[in-house]
């Protein structure tokens, strides 16, 4: 199955202490969508924050517990505006499931992992991409054509319309 086949792959970063959890998290993504995501791992936050700055992913599995620091202060780590993706929490304890979306997280989900919950995440994230993307694009084109000043003329002709340039009419 491929979500996104017409797309070329999403990227995913999961940021996880534990080698397991993530390793588990890649292989659900890979067993169930092939190629449909390219994933990389970070063992922990500062990590992570360098590979989501530089891979620009569009989903980060993010663990809340980790040694050192916790995952909620990925938001210390970016600007506002420069958070163009998605965080799905993943704890081991179901308080945090509050917090994870009062801080605007698309989902969490609560360890240990199950391959269904990673499914159900994945289709809500790519629903949610799918409807931006189309959103975009219409913004794009509502823009476009606000501030396009148009320089041709359509004209219709025995076999279609021809477009001639306004500079070139005379009469």
């Amino acid at each position: 199955m491929s979500l996104n086949s017409n797309f070329e792959p999403m990227k995913i970063v999961i940021v996880d202490d534990e080698p397991t959890a993530r390793s588990l998290i890649r292989h659900i993504i890979s067993r169930e969508y092939q190629d449909a995501y390219e994933v990389f791992e970070a063992s922990n936050l500062r990590e992570g924050v360098e590979v989501i700055k530089t891979e620009k992913p569009k989903l980060v599995f993010l663990d809340i517990e980790m040694p050192n620091q916790q995952g909620i202060e990925i938001f210390s780590y970016f600007e506002n505006e420069d958070i163009d993706f998605e965080i799905v929490f993943c704890t081991a304890y179901s308080d945090y499931a509050v917090n994870a979306f009062e801080m605007n997280a698309i989902d969490y989900i609560l360890k240990p992992v199950r391959p269904n919950r990673v499914v159900e995440v994945l289709k809500k994230v790519e629903s949610s991409y799918s409807q931006k993307q189309i959103q975009m694009r219409l913004y794009e084109l509502r823009e476009s054509l606000r501030n396009q000043h148009f320089r041709k003329i359509g004209v219709p002709v025995n076999d279609g319309i021809v477009f001639i340039p306004i500079e070139d009419i005379v009469f």
